[in-house]
């Protein structure tokens, strides 16, 4: 953790955003200390809902609002950034709940995906970061990053593996 705490110090030095994604329910488990000398850094704070709630658990937290998990995790200590920190929460089929420290959550629906459609779930949760990274980058609003995230996960979705074919058709 000592090299994400460097890379924090460095992206608040140069005022750029600096992400961090749970990715694990037993990092919780094993690493939450470490993980809370990270968080105060981070401007946008993913996670799945089985990562928010063992968060929750962790926390003290109620664990079935992921509403107030993501306003608590959302006003976690943070060192100035940029911009308040925003907590994201996925949630495969149901909807993804974002939440700006200081405002109130939202959540987003997914695109529709029914279940025999889906052939591996395996980077879905990734893909929808990478997607909402992309028009981060842009400087879209929350919004747009959210539709880039759900459309890069359902694309995902379709696939063996983390991997895309053909050309995206996102705008």
């Amino acid at each position: 953790m000592d090299a994400l705490v460097a890379l924090g110090t460095a992206a608040l030095k140069t005022r750029k955003p600096f992400m961090f994604n749970i990715s694990a329910p037993f990092l919780v488990d094993y690493f939450w200390d470490s993980m809370m000398k990270v968080i105060p850094f981070t401007e946008f704070l993913f996670c799945n809902e089985t990562e928010a709630q063992t968060v929750a658990k962790k926390m003290g937290w109620p664990l079935e609002n992921f509403n107030e998990i993501a306003k608590r995790m959302a006003a976690l200590p943070q060192i100035s950034g940029a911009r308040p920190r925003t907590a994201v929460i996925t949630h495969g089929a149901e909807s993804t709940v974002v939440c700006t420290a200081g405002s109130a959550p939202i959540s987003y629906t997914p695109i529709k995906c029914p279940r025999e459609s889906i052939v591996d779930t395996n980077g879905a949760g990734d893909s929808f970061v990478g997607g909402f990274i992309s028009q981060l980058l842009k400087n879209a609003p929350i919004n747009k990053c959210v539709d880039a995230g759900h459309y890069c996960a359902w694309k995902c979705l379709h696939e063996v593996g983390c991997r895309f074919s053909g050309r995206p058709d996102f705008n």
